[in-house]
């Protein structure tokens, strides 16, 4: 099955590539200080590998069903929203696990 004319593959992979050009973009928009080209090439790896794993298997279970175009739309754009967060949340929880590991390792 094909979503929006593509393979489950190159739809993962366009999906993937597509939020993380929307992360960059809104990134550079938004910062008032200079564009950090080596911070935004380390998130765009760590949201390129962690959105694979995400994306791919959410693809292969919408791929079987018969849903509309809008339907279809709906998911790829949220699906494509999620990706621009994702280096924000996973950067976020590594900094939360290694503040509580640090806590726990302070000698009382």
């Amino acid at each position: 099955m094909e979503i929006f004319g593509l393979s489950p593959v190159i739809a993962t992979l366009t999906i993937v590539s597509s939020g993380i050009a929307l992360q960059n973009i809104l990134g550079w928009l938004k910062s008032k200080e200079g564009y950090n080209v080596r911070s935004a090439l380390a998130s765009t790896i760590i949201a390129f590998v962690v959105g694979i794993t995400i994306i791919g298997p959410q693809i292969e279970a919408i791929q079987d069903q018969m849903l509309s175009d809008l339907s279809e739309l709906t998911i790829v754009a949220s699906l494509i929203a999620s990706i621009a967060g994702f280096d924000v949340l996973t950067k976020n929880a590594f900094k939360i696990a290694n503040q509580k590991i640090n806590l726990q390792n302070k000698p009382v």
